[in-house]
């Protein structure tokens, strides 16, 4: 259904990266109280060591035990004391807690500040900001940035430790990730919104996008209400809830709906390039899905019989075992040709289209619920009941057990 990198604009991306800067930072400082914890219980643990020790000396020499097992104890002890010392030697243990806090404290202010101002417009950019962010508080950088700066300082180059962090900050700033002046969007919001709706806080760019996914003209003037825009409104959202044209309005009035149409753009956000016939089936690809649409007419193609039988066992086939688009949808030959046979079977109008009438058959026909969104479908001409005359006599009532089929209920005497 699209790339991730898609489904967020750019405010959506600069959140994403904030977020996941505020997360490291509360694991980074977990990691600080761990190594805090591990320095803290060395001497304690030493000086265990040393005691116990001297206790097993003292206790082995008042109940007379030789020269060689004192011996024994002690060498146990120390080699014991020796390997915890050993095991816990690392620069991180040695140097003071205060000094890792402020070094790490401070890169990550000056790593921060370093991006504030940046909008982070894909998800390339954002994993290289947090794959960087990480590495501030990773062991190895920590030991390298504390050796480098010791070693700038001791050649007379304080400012220069200050400068030159393992996790270099001046490479995060890159032109190309900055508004140039000479492409700002021409309006912040679409031109003619709806008063009272979220179009009003629609922005221009999601507005075209919208736009192109359904099939008009992308130029962020949504227009009036016999306007291109909202006619093909009108038909993505009959399409999308599987309803027809008239229940439906050409206006984007809340988040949710405002969300379906970014959804649209996920999916496939040129129309023409997708090779859809109208808005209406923009909605119903957009809500049923690749498989979901595939699913359907494959069930459907099952009952076919007559003339299209071996054609429609064919297409079942291929459509069975074709594989979801990579990258942008765009409906296949395969899906065309299926719909194009389903139409005669249902003896629709000719032709290779989704509209509401053939959807509404598709359902019926392959026996699935209808999705939570839809409502009670209108039931086709054909299969709908007769009304009953308003007399008594003239039509046979099913509760009457007189009463026989094709005819009158008999009258009482």
């Amino acid at each position: 259904m699209g790339r991730i990198s898609s489904c967020m604009d750019n405010q959506g991306w600069t959140a994403f990266v904030q977020a996941d800067m505020n997360d490291i930072d509360r694991r980074c400082d977990a990691y600080l109280s761990w190594l805090d914890a591990k320095r803290r219980d060395r001497e304690p643990v030493l000086r265990q060591f040393a005691a116990a020790s001297a206790a097993a000396h003292s206790i082995l020499t008042v109940s007379g035990a030789g020269t060689d097992s004192l011996n024994i104890v002690s060498t146990a002890f120390g080699l014991a004391a020796a390997s915890y010392a050993n095991w816990n030697s690392r620069l991180l243990l040695e140097v003071n807690q205060s000094t890792v806090q402020n070094l790490i404290y401070s890169r990550q202010t000056d790593f921060r500040n370093a991006i504030a101002k940046e909008a982070v417009q894909d998800r390339p950019r954002a994993i290289y900001l947090l794959r960087n962010y990480i590495r501030i508080c990773l062991p190895i950088t920590i030991e390298t940035d504390i050796n480098t700066s010791i070693t700038l300082v001791q050649r007379g180059d304080p400012m220069d430790a200050k400068k030159n962090p393992v996790v270099q900050t001046a490479a995060l700033q890159i032109d190309v990730y900055k508004p140039t002046p000479s492409t700002p969007p021409p309006v912040a919001f679409i031109f003619n919104p709806t008063p009272g709706t979220v179009e009003e806080t629609l922005s221009f760019q999601n507005g075209i996008k919208i736009q192109k996914a359904i099939c008009t003209k992308a130029d962020g003037n949504f227009g009036p209400p016999d306007s291109e825009t909202r006619k093909n409104l009108q038909e993505f959202k009959a399409g999308f809830h599987m309803k027809k044209l008239d229940t439906q309005k050409g206006v984007i009035t809340s988040g949710i709906e405002r969300s379906q149409a970014l959804r649209a753009v996920r999916l496939a956000p040129n129309c023409k390039k997708a090779k859809f016939a109208s808005a209406y089936e923009v909605g119903a690809f957009t809500k049923l899905g690749d498989a979901g649409i595939r699913k359907m007419l494959t069930d459907s193609l099952a009952k076919v019989s007559g003339d299209e039988k071996a054609d429609a066992t064919a297409l079942a086939t291929k459509l069975k075992s074709a594989k979801a688009p990579a990258g942008y949808y765009v409906v296949s030959d395969d899906i065309r040709d299926a719909i194009g046979i389903l139409r005669k079977q249902f003896k629709e109008k000719e032709g290779r289209t989704i509209d509401y009438e053939f959807l509404d058959k598709l359902f019926k026909d392959t026996e699935l619920p209808v999705p939570a969104a839809v409502t009670q479908p209108v039931v086709s001409p054909q299969v709908q009941p007769a009304t009953p005359p308003a007399s008594s006599t003239a039509s046979c009532k099913a509760h009457d057990p007189a009463c026989k089929p094709g005819q009158a209920s008999p009258e009482k005497k």
